[in-house]
């Protein structure tokens, strides 16, 4: 399948990582700065902020009409084709993931501005979206690819009333027309986590120095059945190197550990007690060894998984949250194993390419 790796800017791109991507091994591959394409006249004029290369990218910069779109640190646990199988996609033209939260940071006006109703009033199941990993269909959807852009480029209102650009995207199918093809997977996401202490050694710590036994550093996403559909990574780069874990060899790339799929009220609580990370007190590491005869595993759905053990009934309760290995789910654990051992094979040659001009965080603010 081929693969195209967008950048914004020359700041986006050390050349030694630019010669990693286009090593003949990667074929077909194309690598292309999108801040030279040119801007269609019948949008407004914007500055490109924060998160707005890679919806640059989706809406001009890609060549593919059907396009599968993933953060740097976002990995699919399927083959990709099989995304753009999914009964979901192939009637709609999208795929969405939710992101932890319910209408976190949504604000009314993001709707009512254009005589909408707010799509979270009266709706106990409403799940915000997470963009870092999408399937689109650029030609089916090409109205909504429109006002996905027209509400990016007016950031400096619409930014004040969501998380960047992840719910842009649903309001966008609003605004088309075309709400009724905004499919997105009902299953909660996962944390995956890892074993925060060295053997014989007392609790890790966190970014901020607070004691906790669980780094966090993988997100799982589901599909529609509760199949792992991708791990978004959290960075491992540079956290492996020089964050929580590294002093003690805690190796942050291999999770040992999967949370049941967390509602919005767990999750806050969670993440508010630690960024990356968790304390015992709020993690049950215990309750799966009951459900350890009660099933054949590994299994292909963390429904399974809820079901035999029992946890339904519990999933939208605060702390603490049952944890089970990661081991359990057949997709999750060889995607993580995989994932693991590329970007272990890879580091040196990321090391490498650290010694030039770092990658930015932000693209800064181009006018186009």
């Amino acid at each position: 399948m081929p693969i195209e790796v967008f950048y914004y800017g020359d700041q986006e791109m050390p050349h030694a990582l630019a010669s990693m991507l286009m090593d003949a091994s990667l074929q077909p591959l194309t690598l292309a700065d999108t801040s030279y394409k040119d801007y269609p006249t019948w949008q407004r004029p914007t500055h490109i902020i924060k998160w707005m290369p890679k919806i640059w990218a989706l809406y001009r910069g890609t060549a593919f009409d059907e396009v599968l779109l993933l953060d740097a640190d976002s990995v699919p646990l399927v083959q990709p084709e099989e995304l753009f199988a999914t009964p979901a996609y192939v009637a709609t033209g999208s795929l969405f993931t939710p992101d932890y939260w319910t209408n976190w940071e949504m604000k009314d006006e993001l709707y009512t501005t254009f005589g909408l109703r707010p799509p979270y009033e009266g709706n106990p199941n409403f799940k915000s979206m997470e963009s870092g990993q999408l399937v689109f269909n650029r030609r089916k959807l090409s109205a909504v690819l429109e006002w996905v852009w027209f509400v990016n480029a007016h950031h400096d209102v619409t930014y004040n009333w969501m998380y960047g650009d992840k719910d842009s995207f649903r309001l966008a199918f609003a605004l088309a027309g075309m709400i009724d093809s905004f499919s997105q997977s009902p299953t909660w996401p996962s944390l995956a986590m890892t074993q925060a202490r060295a053997e014989g050694m007392g609790p890790g710590t966190d970014f901020h120095g607070v004691p906790i036994d669980y780094h966090h550093s993988v997100v799982v996403q589901y599909g529609w059945r509760g199949e792992p559909l991708f791990a978004h990574q959290l960075k491992f780069w540079p956290k492996v190197v020089s964050g929580p874990g590294a002093a003690e060899g805690i190796d942050v790339t291999r999770p040992e550990w999967v949370t049941v799929p967390s509602s919005h009220d767990r999750l806050f609580m969670l993440l508010e007690l630690g960024c990356l990370g968790i304390s015992k007190e709020h993690a049950d590491d215990t309750s799966y060894v009951k459900c350890m005869a009660r099933h054949p595993w590994p299994t292909a759905s963390v429904n399974t998984v809820v079901d035999v053990c029992g946890w339904r009934d519990g999933l939208n309760s605060s702390s603490p949250i049952p944890l089970f290995p990661a081991r359990w789910l057949g997709g999750l654990d060889g995607g993580l194993k995989a994932l693991s051992e590329t970007f272990k094979k890879l580091r040196p040659h990321i090391e490498s390419a650290r010694s030039e001009p770092m990658l930015v965080k932000w693209v800064g603010h181009r006018r186009l």
